[in-house]
């Protein structure tokens, strides 16, 4: 199979985009160009029995469109005067043809074809056999309810009781009249009667 391909890289070689490589190397040598869409690399990869070479165009850093560079305008002629200078005192032989002829397999697996029609058979026709199902079972889930915050009650202030002057004045009078007069219960008594205004 190699030789085939070697015999078509041949042809590219002399005849084809690489037969720019026959003015400096006119000895067997099979090859192939290369070149980008947009014209930023081109390269040229050839060989001949004793060596194996690639020639690359572009720029390493970004991409740069090299207007009418091919693989076989500029790379195709640096390799073949690559090649002269390298095997100039060596022999330049031809590649080996190995013939490949093609066979037709006649094997297991071509015989499995698919038969239009099932086969007939001398058994009886086989009851489908039972065929367990696994139903699947639930799995019990745990719903956590949230448990709302209390409600925050209010108590109530108590109502003062409004009494008259007359009536305080008279529990006051009563007070004072109870001997507090002196100490402590005398300081709270006046004190009270300021604030009631006795």
């Amino acid at each position: 199979m190699a030789s085939v391909v070697t015999e078509c890289l041949e042809r590219v070689a002399s005849a084809g985009t690489g037969s720019a490589t026959g003015s400096y190397f006119p000895y067997p040598r099979a090859g192939k160009t290369g070149t980008t869409e947009n014209g930023w690399d081109v390269w040229y990869v050839g060989y001949t029995p004793k060596l194996a070479a690639a020639v690359w165009m572009g720029d390493l850093e970004k991409s740069s469109p090299m207007n009418s560079a091919y693989g076989g305008t500029y790379c195709a002629p640096m390799w073949a005067k690559f090649f002269a200078a390298a095997l100039k005192d060596e022999e330049k032989p031809g590649f080996k043809d190995f013939p490949w002829t093609f066979s037709p397999w006649e094997g297991k697996m071509q015989a499995m074809s698919p038969s239009p029609s099932p086969s007939a058979s001398d058994s009886a026709t086989p009851s489908p056999a039972a065929t367990k199902t696994i139903t699947p079972k639930p799995t019990a889930t745990k719903t956590v309810t949230p448990t709302p915050p209390p409600t925050p009650t209010k108590t109530p202030k108590p109502t003062p009781t409004a009494t008259s002057s007359a009536a305080a004045k008279k529990v006051v009078t009563a007070a004072g009249a109870g001997g507090g007069g002196s100490g402590l219960a005398g300081a709270v008594f006046n004190a009270l009667a300021g604030l009631l205004g006795i």
